[in-house]
């Protein structure tokens, strides 16, 4: 992530500027490896760290790794879309009966 950023300030240092702009991108350019970054889960997990409390997490949660997070989500989705099924809103209704006119009409437009 750190030279994905380095490399976009450079190019657009790179560009027709005004050389104070530049001299500033430039800088900054060289500074931004100092700097701490990492992606957007680690951010939040410190974030959540700071404030357990506020968040309503334990102050010693353990992030998961990827292949759990995406297990974790698909079956906390695949019950969230089964309850939402279970009773689903008049507009849901509405998109089902859409989609089975479209379906009927197209099988029917094909035999």
């Amino acid at each position: 992530m750190k030279l994905r950023v380095r490399h976009e300030l450079e190019q657009r240092r790179a560009g027709e500027l005004d050389p104070v702009v530049k001299a500033r991108l430039g800088e900054a350019a060289r500074g931004w490896i100092a700097l701490s970054s990492g992606a957007i889960h680690a951010f939040c997990a410190q974030l959540l760290r700071r404030r357990p409390v506020d968040a309503g997490v334990d102050p010693v949660f353990q992030e998961l790794a990827q292949p759990d997070a995406f297990r974790g989500f698909s079956r906390v989705f695949q019950r969230w879309v089964e309850q939402r099924l279970t009773s689903p809103s008049p507009v849901l209704l509405h998109a089902f009966a859409r989609l089975s006119w479209r379906e009927d009409h197209d099988l029917s437009s094909n035999t």
